[in-house]
């Protein structure tokens, strides 16, 4: 997935953020990209509503700037997905060269300083 700031949210609240959402942002727990079960539970066949109202193609652009930060190494969600976005509204692509999907949410990690950097661009 395309790493922006994660909101926290319940199907019943839009997100109020510079972010776009995820499908992952409207759960309530937490699910692996690799358990059968949360897939069966609550992919985009059992809960399509769910996963039509965050996905950020179909969303488009939100109504104020924003900043994609994207990992080269993401297996889960390619970086070719944050380049289509890219083409598609105009946003700013910061890709992490090394990132993987969960990289972008460590502050430990190598990628952390293109996360701040995305969030001083969008703060102005």
């Amino acid at each position: 997935r395309t790493a922006r700031t994660a909101l926290s949210t319940t199907p019943d609240t839009p997100p109020s953020s510079s972010a776009v959402p995820t499908p992952s942002s409207k759960r309530s727990r937490t699910y692996s990209a690799d358990s059968a079960a949360d897939q069966e539970s609550c992919g985009p066949d059992q809960v399509p509503d769910r996963y039509a109202a965050t996905d950020p193609t179909a969303l488009g652009a939100p109504p104020v700037p924003f900043v994609l930060v994207h990992g080269d190494q993401d297996e889960v969600l390619t970086v070719e997905m944050s380049h289509r976005y890219q083409a598609a509204f105009g946003a700013k692509l910061i890709e992490s060269p090394g990132a993987g999907h969960f990289d972008l949410i460590d502050p430990r990690s190598a990628a952390w300083p293109h996360v701040m950097g995305a969030l001083r661009l969008v703060a102005g």
